[in-house]
């Protein structure tokens, strides 16, 4: 039996009832998650289902690891697969799983920071908010349409990281992690993440990436 959340003194959670496992972290109760299990669990059910086996680590958090663009890259750099979670100063929540690093391969092997949008049609937008919602606070999940390949975009000249386009990007994050947009896209058929935010835009409250690992990873880490 592996430990619980509770007991920061092992790699990561595991509990009997459910299939979802998150590595443990120190001072959970200073820098809490921001998704509930049950969210961690619908998102999850989302994902390929390759990802689905893999263990969570939350690799970054805005409040816990500060908002320098350079520290964010550092830490997510090594996953494949990613989740964004952005919260709002609303408390609406928004934001959307990858399928390729932050950092773009080279052919060489060198990492290379993507100036244009990449990724597959594993990519989908989620919110727990967006326009046209009813008065629930369950999360809304947006998938490819195949219309186009705009998944993911990140620009480090610029500290942005986007998901969505075509019309709209269906979010961006700007500024040192300060503040957002969201529109619709044709990539996801999404409305905008947010209901009645002016112009689709927001501040940001909080950010954290959670990035994937298999279990052999896991344990070679």
């Amino acid at each position: 039996q592996f430990p619980s959340d509770e007991d920061d003194s092992g790699n990561y959670s595991d509990e009997d009832d459910d299939d979802i496992s998150i590595m443990c972290e120190d001072n959970l109760t200073q820098n809490p998650r921001i998704l509930s299990r049950d969210q961690m669990k619908k998102l999850q059910n989302s994902m390929p289902a390759s990802v689905q086996l893999m263990a969570w680590s939350r690799s970054y958090s805005l409040l816990r690891d500060g908002s320098n663009f350079e520290t964010m890259l550092h830490k997510c750099k090594m996953y494949n697969n990613t989740l964004t979670v952005i919260r709002t100063v609303e408390g609406d929540l928004l934001g959307g799983f990858a399928d390729r690093p932050w950092f773009k391969q080279k052919p060489n092997g060198v990492l290379q920071r993507s100036r244009s949008f990449y990724g597959t049609g594993e990519c989908f937008l989620f919110a727990s908010n967006p326009e046209g919602s009813g008065e629930t606070d369950d999360i809304q999940v947006y998938n490819w349409t195949g219309d186009n390949t705009y998944s993911q975009v990140c620009d480090p000249n610029e500290g942005t990281l986007a998901m969505g386009g075509g019309g709209s990007f269906g979010w961006i994050i700007e500024d040192n992690f300060s503040r957002g947009t969201t529109g619709r896209s044709s990539t996801f058929n999404n409305p905008p993440l947010l209901k009645g935010a002016p112009g689709g835009t927001f501040e940001v409250l909080d950010i954290e990436i959670y990035g994937f690992k298999t279990m052999s990873e896991l344990f070679m880490s």
